[in-house]
């Protein structure tokens, strides 16, 4: 079994969770009742081992991190088989580097360019990559063309750390953020395609995908990873089908994320999926719940199981 470690801020020996890492139940009945049992605060910074991540991954606790966290690395939203060994992986949205992380383990000679704005982000993106070599960092937002932008905080409830959203602004101060295209992106590395592109920029999406200049670096991508948020920025979908729908890219699903593909380059179906394009989803099989979950904790007396709850 693979055993998950949490190093608690002031805490020597870890939490370890015994669990196949599957399970979707993993936030709420796992790493929620550690953040209230242990009464954390703040939002102290966590380090967590993780079997199959060869370096150790930080995480401020009681923040969208451990949500975020949990979709890359429990419910594991982006793996998934695909036919090609991708080159340049471009990572829009990075927020604090756990999907970049994700693709460098999975892809170790890889080309990742991991682009995020916000700097409390940032700063732990830093630190979350700081061992990779092949992870290049560039601190600016994803935008349509070169402009002045600013970062405005989402009134929404559920909003934390990945709830930023991106807009223009006439006035360039120390709080400007600097604007990158993705075809910006794609003429400073060596490469002639981005092999990955993922895309999870809280409703910038619409701004990006309605100007034409993206045909030109949408013809020379093979897979796009993106989560639309209609609900920040109602129309996001609309604009996004139309915009790739000259290229005919096959669609499939998996969690939250959108996953299209060139037709050379598809997903490698199994024999729960079925063919698809643009209009017609093909969806991917969700993760199977781990029957049992164990918690083990160094102030507890015997270990808990999690499934029983």
């Amino acid at each position: 079994m693979d055993n998950l470690k949490i190093y608690l801020p002031d805490q020597k020996r870890p939490v370890e969770i015994i669990s196949s890492l599957k399970s979707d139940y993993y936030y709420h009945q796992i790493l929620k009742p550690i953040l209230k049992n242990l009464q954390i605060k703040n939002h102290p910074i966590a380090k967590i081992i993780h079997p199959k991540i060869k370096t150790p991954i930080h995480i401020r606790m009681n923040t969208s991190d451990v949500p975020t966290f949990s979709q890359i690395f429990i419910h594991k939203e982006y793996d998934f088989p695909i036919n090609f060994q991708p080159k340049l992986i471009i990572d829009a949205g990075a927020n604090v580097g756990y999907a970049a992380i994700w693709f460098a383990n999975q892809f170790p000679n890889s080309q990742i360019i991991a682009v995020e704005p916000e700097k409390s982000n940032f700063d732990l993106l830093k630190i979350n990559t700081s061992k990779y070599k092949n992870i290049k960092l560039v601190n600016a937002a994803i935008w349509s063309k070169q402009t002045n932008l600013k970062l405005v905080k989402s009134h929404f409830p559920w909003s934390g750390h990945w709830d930023f959203q991106i807009k223009e602004t006439k006035h360039q101060n120390q709080n400007s953020l600097k604007a990158v295209t993705i075809g910006d992106i794609l003429k400073q590395t060596s490469r002639q395609t981005i092999d990955i592109l993922k895309i999870d920029i809280e409703g910038s999406e619409k701004e990006i995908f309605s100007n034409h200049n993206s045909q030109s670096w949408l013809e020379k991508t093979k897979m796009i990873i993106i989560e639309l948020h209609d609900r920040y920025q109602p129309g996001c979908s609309k604009i996004f089908y139309n915009a790739v729908k000259p290229f005919h890219f096959k669609k499939s699903t998996n969690g939250e994320n959108i996953i299209l593909t060139k037709n050379s380059h598809s997903v490698k179906n199994n024999e729960k999926n079925r063919p698809g394009n643009c209009c017609h989803p093909l969806q991917l099989p969700p993760s199977q719940s781990n029957s049992s979950i164990l918690l083990k904790l160094d102030r507890l007396k015997h270990p808990v199981d999690f499934s029983r709850l």
